[in-house]
């Protein structure tokens, strides 16, 4: 009998430890409250004008023809359409709800619920996309030289493996 009890109380123990995966419903309803389908929206949009804007940095000061310059923008929209079709929400959704189900508990979704209701949860989803684009900028003036760095480093490689020669 204590074997039986001791069995049972093991059991109910372990079953609190192992906490509830959240249903996709709840997890559909998190990201609607925080806007993420907008938020991704205006991420593609402002990687637009940051791509744009660091293109036109890195041709500065080259001899660049335009001929080139034409073949350099046709290459950015391409790659633009290419971006905003495979990061579209109705692609990234289901993975966004993969994701929030692998990596959070239902009590833990409940909770993220409450928060983005709250005045405090409306205030970080209104102001999330001023927060993201400013941050966008300043990592967007830090890929310039980061660029200028790997290039540098790219001709160093090549002179190298050619001496090696």
């Amino acid at each position: 009998m204590k074997r039986v009890f001791v069995l049972f109380f093991s059991i109910v123990i372990s079953s609190f430890a192992v906490a509830a995966q959240p249903n996709p419903e709840s997890v559909d309803k998190l990201l609607s409250m925080m806007h993420t389908e907008k938020l991704l929206d205006s991420v593609l949009q402002n990687l637009d004008g940051v791509m744009k804007k660091s293109i036109d940095q890195s041709l500065q000061g080259q001899n660049v023809t335009e001929q080139g310059l034409k073949i350099a923008d046709t290459y950015m929209q391409k790659v633009m359409i290419i971006m905003k079709d495979e990061l579209s929400w109705a692609k990234m959704k289901p993975l966004y709800i993969q994701i929030y189900a692998e990596s959070f508990s239902q009590e833990e979704i409940d909770g993220l619920i409450a928060f983005y209701a709250s005045p405090a949860g409306q205030a970080y989803i209104d102001k999330l996309p001023l927060v993201t684009q400013k941050t966008m900028v300043l990592t967007q003036a830090r890929m310039v030289p980061m660029m200028q760095r790997m290039q540098e480093a790219m001709q160093q490689a090549v002179a190298e493996a050619k001496a090696a020669k």
